[in-house]
């Protein structure tokens, strides 16, 4: 969870839309299948193309695996490197219960996202049809307007030709044309990823870094419930070495997001596992990470639970009650077998059992 907000900010595509909303998304033709969805495919369906040297791939992928999990839409992930390299990755970060695929010789690549210069970058279709592409962290609210038939898409196709100006201002150097532009974009779809990605780009490159905390908390006013933002927020002020400013921060957060609710599993454990120490009062902790177990205790069948129970018995080690902390961690373990995370979770429940033991 440490580098969960590096992959909101370091994935971020400046780009060019190839795939056009409202036509039909080109086929995948890729050279290899190292992993198949295990979901069957229905009206929605979500790729992805992406580049494996990038910082953060595998935690990117396994943020797809909770988004195909949660919503039940398939998502299939191309790399775009080589196939040695591809053959690498997958063999060596595997298994996935997402679709990972290698390209063919770029051939999924030009006909999804030809004028695409960073990734990862997703196209979302229904039947057949695009209705959005952009940043795969914005995934989970387009699915929800999506299946809700709240989404616009005369709007993204707005914002596709706005991201045209924003593209070509960004290859000329013009960082007050795109910060301009990009405020223009914002004003369609305040919570565009590339957008805000870009602003900061813009802020930084004209010397104006103290102005980022402030845009940053502007746009999370006009996007209360945009959680990702949120920790956008707080990792900002955590980089920013603004411990008081992020215990404000986390306290505004228990406040608007004060009932439970299984998005916020994995925000809590951000929180949980990078508050600088003994900055979060004992109680505040406590009652998030309660929060969010309580959200999906019911539901004890999938990873999101067993971040969970990891994150509370986190909490509950640190305030001393190890034997509850075995607990949890023992609940969790079994959805860790066979994970890259197995030898991680494995050495926690040894740590707890050994603090059991020393208290005894």
């Amino acid at each position: 969870m440490k580098c969960f907000l590096s992959l909101i900010l370091g994935t971020a595509a400046l780009l060019l839309s190839a795939a056009e909303t409202g036509k039909p998304q080109p086929r995948l033709q890729v050279a290899k299948w190292y992993y198949n969805t295990s979901v069957p495919t229905g009206a929605l369906e979500c790729s992805v193309i992406f580049d494996l040297t990038a910082a953060n791939s595998q935690e990117m992928l396994r943020m797809l695996e909770t988004l195909q999990e949660e919503f039940r839409v398939p998502i299939q992930a191309v790399m775009v490197n080589g196939r040695h390299q591809a053959d690498a990755f997958a063999s060596g970060t595997g298994p996935y219960s997402i679709g990972l695929a290698a390209d063919d010789n770029l051939k999924t690549r030009n006909s999804l996202a030809e004028t695409v210069s960073l990734f990862p970058y997703a196209v979302l279709s229904k039947d057949g049809t695009v209705v959005w592409s952009g940043d795969p962290t914005e995934l989970d609210s387009v699915i929800e307007q999506v299946k809700a038939d709240k989404f616009s898409l005369s709007r993204q196709k707005k914002v596709e030709e706005l991201r045209k100006e924003l593209q070509m201002a960004i290859q000329s150097g013009l960082a007050q044309v795109v910060s301009s532009t990009a405020d223009r974009i914002l004003k369609e779809a305040p919570a565009d990823r590339i957008a805000i990605q870009a602003k900061l780009m813009a802020l930084s490159a004209s010397g104006r870094n103290a102005e980022i905390p402030e845009f940053i908390r502007k746009v999370c006013r006009e996007n209360p419930q945009d959680l990702r933002l949120r920790v956008m927020q707080l990792d900002l002020l955590l980089r920013e070495g603004k411990a008081e400013d992020f215990v404000l921060a986390v306290q505004d957060f228990d406040k608007i997001f004060a009932k439970p609710d299984p998005r916020l599993v994995r925000p809590v454990a951000y929180i949980v596992e990078n508050a600088p120490y003994g900055r979060l009062m004992p109680d505040l902790v406590m009652t998030l990470a309660r929060r969010a177990y309580d959200s999906v205790k019911n539901n004890p069948k999938n990873l999101t639970y067993a971040i969970a129970c990891e994150t509370l018995a986190r909490v509950h080690a640190e305030q001393g009650d190890f034997a509850a902390a075995v607990k949890l961690q023992q609940t969790a373990l079994p959805f860790r077998l066979k994970t890259p995370q197995e030898k991680a979770a494995k050495d926690r429940l040894l740590y707890y059992q050994a603090l059991q033991k020393n208290r005894q």
